[in-house]
């Protein structure tokens, strides 16, 4: 993959790509959608997920990772930036940023069900 040079003069850390498999909902929905990270930074994280789910701009979501065989919680306030349509019609590139963490007790940070 090449760097873009006009996208990293926005960016202000360095992203890694991953591949992990996630879970993301929007808070007070009874919604569980699955998607598949793309990169991440310590300030922001990208996904692929269905078109006709995708979160829209400024929305706030919660998002579970898979952590060796548990859902882990991210802890930041994520917030949906920038929305772009991939290849296929029927995926989305979803970019957001991590806001401050939010208080999780440490009982509810993973989720041993794998659903």
């Amino acid at each position: 993959m090449t760097p873009n040079p006009k996208a990293a003069e926005r960016r202000r850390d360095i992203r890694v790509d991953c591949n992990d498999t996630i879970r993301w909902k929007r808070p007070g929905r009874l919604e569980d959608h699955k998607a598949w990270s793309n990169d991440r930074s310590p300030t922001s994280l990208s996904f692929i997920t269905e078109t006709q789910s995708a979160p829209a701009i400024g929305d706030v979501l919660h998002v579970r990772r898979i952590v060796t065989d548990r859902w882990a919680i991210e802890n930041h306030v994520i917030r949906v930036a920038r929305i772009t349509q991939a290849s296929s019609p029927n995926l989305t590139f979803v970019g957001c940023t991590f806001g401050e963490p939010e208080s999780i007790e440490p009982a509810s940070e993973t989720d041993s069900r794998l659903s």
